[in-house]
């Protein structure tokens, strides 16, 4: 199935749009020849790492049980696709802002499910207009920090940023990557607002 943009997706029974390998390296694809255009640099080096990374996040999307509400369902879609991404590592570079930008058309993408299914009207806050831009891209550098969540040097750090987005963490030395997925579905989940 195509999505938006002329994407390869796949749909399932229950319309949960979920990617595809080839989707999220079209995804990369643009992300790249964007950065280039802005960025005005061949420096970046670009391509796939580790496809075997993809393929297991197709394979684990596709073959899940989506039994929780629609929103719950989207959310978890694009959680998988932010941290996997994000932490894994499939491409040369560009990972981070990969994650981000695949969460969201994932996220945007399934909306229509989400409404559909829920009878009411959910809208992706940036697209809602009153969205603080500022404040976001400030979030999202903080992907830097999430991205090496098991690194012992970063800890402390790690520490006081999630205690200070509200994420539950007993100790220190004892952050986990269900607290790094906490987050990201809270992230996420702000970004998504009721009409």
């Amino acid at each position: 199935m195509l999505g938006s943009n002329g994407v390869q997706v796949f749909k399932t029974n229950e319309g949960l749009i979920l990617p595809t390998k080839q989707s999220l390296m079209e995804l990369y694809r643009m992300l790249t020849e964007y950065t280039r255009e802005f960025a005005n640099t061949d420096v970046m080096h670009y391509g796939l790492r580790y496809e075997g990374i993809l393929t297991m996040l197709e394979s684990r999307l596709q073959g899940k049980r989506y039994v929780k509400g629609p929103l719950e369902n989207a959310l978890s879609v694009s959680e998988e696709l932010a941290f996997r991404i994000m932490c894994e590592h499939p491409f040369t570079d560009g990972n981070k802002r990969t994650a981000l930008i695949s969460a969201f058309f994932f996220l945007i993408m399934n909306l229509d499910y989400v409404n559909r299914n829920t009878g009411k009207r959910y809208a992706f806050l940036p697209s809602a207009g009153n969205f603080d831009l500022g404040a976001q891209m400030e979030r999202a550098k903080q992907m830097e920090l999430l991205a090496a969540w098991n690194d012992q040097r970063r800890t402390r750090e790690l520490y006081e940023f999630l205690t200070g987005n509200g994420i539950r963490v007993r100790s220190k030395n004892r952050i986990t990557e269900d607290h790094i997925r906490q987050y990201l579905r809270k992230f996420l989940k702000e970004l998504v607002v009721e009409n």
